[in-house]
């Protein structure tokens, strides 16, 4: 399940016991547009500026360095064209998902 359209799943309230489907695509990718804010990864500090501002906080550069990440690649190359074509079945419904968020969060 770590590379399973994980994200589509979590879209759908986070069940692990089904299969990803269009009919579920659907559901993720209505629950994604019922969220009041959307962000991306590549753009989480401007995404913490934003949603800070929204809410009244005020928060500092700095505030949102990544802490506590995992850098352990489990022997992964995801350069190689053959794991990139072995990933892609397991994470194609996530790249509809991620492309909608990318879109609501522009």
């Amino acid at each position: 399940y770590l590379f399973h359209n994980t994200q589509t799943r979590y879209m759908c309230g986070g069940k692990q016991d089904f299969v990803i489907a269009p009919n579920l695509l659907n559901n993720a990718l209505k629950n994604l547009e019922a969220l009041d804010f959307v962000g991306i990864t590549e753009r989480l500090e401007e995404f913490c500026f934003l949603l800070a501002g929204s809410l009244g906080f005020d928060i500092h550069e700095g505030y949102t360095e990544k802490q506590n990440q995992n850098n352990h690649k489990f022997g992964i190359d995801l350069t190689d064209s053959e794991t990139r074509k072995a990933l892609q079945p397991l994470i194609e419904y996530d790249h509809i998902i991620y492309t909608a968020a990318r879109i609501r969060f522009m």
